[in-house]
């Protein structure tokens, strides 16, 4: 049977626990306070006990056949607050696509809501009677965490958040070429840089790819340019994906994904790719620095690649030394094992266009 019950005051819900409780007087049931547990009844079902004398509740009991446990089904409609406002960057624009998050801590109770394509946003806050602290997050935005304490005693709330673009530094030196890896978001290329991924390998040279205007997340670049520092600006923007042999990490770590590993570096005042280890063995990688990683099918016994400061190309050859040549004069040069260059009476093993030959 379903029984109404009329309260003699209404209950204002406060955000605060809120206890139902129900007592049996008659002989059918036992004395106590009970909680139905399965909405249902029938032998074996448990309930929760309080009785007259006690302090708290315990779940021991069981209902034997034909028991039934009296049941309360209840809702509560609670007025809520608002809390609104818009989301900018700091050129004032507004952000589509920000989450707005207020939490409680105490009560570990949250509400949140996205910004539309004004920036605007509307938070409903039903347990309006607790405090809450506000963070706003946005790809390609710092996380803003504001520590001011949000109530909404003297009713509906309005605030306005402005997040800052997430930026990281990118130093070239006076070689004029540095390497970029990041994971965590797209970036912007600066104006005046160019960024470069690794293609393929072909002989003695590398197939360098320009990335126009994005490099992608995960995409590990090098970077050309003039001597500076520059802010590289994250971006919602994907980018176009490449095939790739350069990788990174984003903490310091042990190169891995390849067989043969070079790292970014000047020798003889040549820049370019060298190996990081004896015999282009694993080296520690600093954080968001690529290096370049050659599958064994790939390696030809070159030892480092070195750029062509005017094209941006890069070729190599073992132990190779001086100014870079162009494919066809790189076939006309022959060097010993030690890299020097030598002419057509030298006799024994020799590198020529990166191959190993014995001359007689």
């Amino acid at each position: 049977d379903l029984i109404t019950i009329n309260l003699a005051e209404p209950i204002v819900y406060d955000g605060n626990a809120l206890r139902f409780v129900v007592r049996s007087e008659g002989t059918t049931y036992k004395s106590g306070t009970y909680f139905e547990v399965t909405n249902t009844s029938g032998n074996g079902k448990s309930y929760y006990n309080r009785n007259d004398n006690a302090n708290t509740f315990t779940n021991s009991q069981t209902w034997s056949q034909n028991s039934y446990v009296p049941a309360i089904h209840f809702g509560l409609k609670a007025e809520a607050k608002t809390l609104s406002g818009v989301v900018t960057d700091n050129g004032g624009n507004p952000l589509e696509g920000a989450t707005v998050t207020i939490r409680n801590a105490e009560n570990d109770i949250e509400y949140f809501a996205t910004t539309d394509e004004t920036g605007a946003y509307t938070i409903n806050v039903v347990q309006n009677s607790l405090t809450y602290t506000a963070t706003v997050t946005a790809e390609g935005y710092e996380t803003l965490v504001d520590d001011e304490e949000l109530d909404f005693i003297e009713g509906n709330r309005t605030k306005d958040f402005v997040l800052t673009k997430l930026t990281v530094s990118l130093t070239i030196s006076s070689v004029e070429y540095a390497t970029f890896y990041y994971s965590n978001s797209a970036y912007k290329i600066p104006e005046g840089l160019e960024a470069f991924a690794v293609e393929s390998i072909h002989g003695n040279n590398l197939t360098l790819i320009s990335i126009p205007g994005i490099i992608p997340a995960g995409c590990g670049v090098i970077i050309k340019g003039p001597q500076g520092t520059y802010d590289m600006e994250a971006t919602s923007e994907e980018g176009v994906a490449v095939e790739n042999l350069l990788l990174g990490f984003d903490v310091p770590h042990l190169t891995e994904g390849g067989d043969i590993y070079y790292k970014l570096t000047v020798k003889n005042g040549k820049v370019g790719f060298y190996w990081g280890e004896e015999n282009g063995g694993a080296f520690e990688n600093a954080a968001h620095k690529a290096y370049l990683a050659l599958p064994a099918d790939q390696y030809n016994g070159v030892n480092f690649f070195t750029f062509d400061n005017d094209n941006g190309n890069a070729t190599g050859i073992d132990n190779a030394t001086g100014s870079i040549e162009t494919d066809t004069q790189e076939a006309d040069r022959v060097y010993n094992l030690s890299g020097q260059r030598v002419n057509d009476s030298y006799k024994g093993v020799v590198i020529v266009n990166g191959k190993k030959v014995m001359r007689k």
